[in-house]
């Protein structure tokens, strides 16, 4: 039997741990900033970090 997993669950993991990681380390970065260096629209990476994007793909998270 394999487990289900609610999408929403899903990018709200990936929302907390993003703005985690991008807080949590020596150097912290803004949502613009580390948007820059993953070569991501900033509008679009916020709307991740904050779990506004129900649809959220590893492919985006890791081109």
């Amino acid at each position: 039997m394999t487990k289900q997993t609610n999408p929403d669950d899903f990018s709200q993991r990936v929302a907390r741990r993003i703005k985690e990681l991008r807080l949590g380390g020596n150097e912290k970065l803004t949502q613009e900033e580390l948007a820059y260096r993953a070569n991501m629209d900033t509008t679009s990476f916020s709307r991740i970090e904050r779990g506004q994007n129900p649809d959220v793909r590893l492919m985006t998270l890791d081109p």
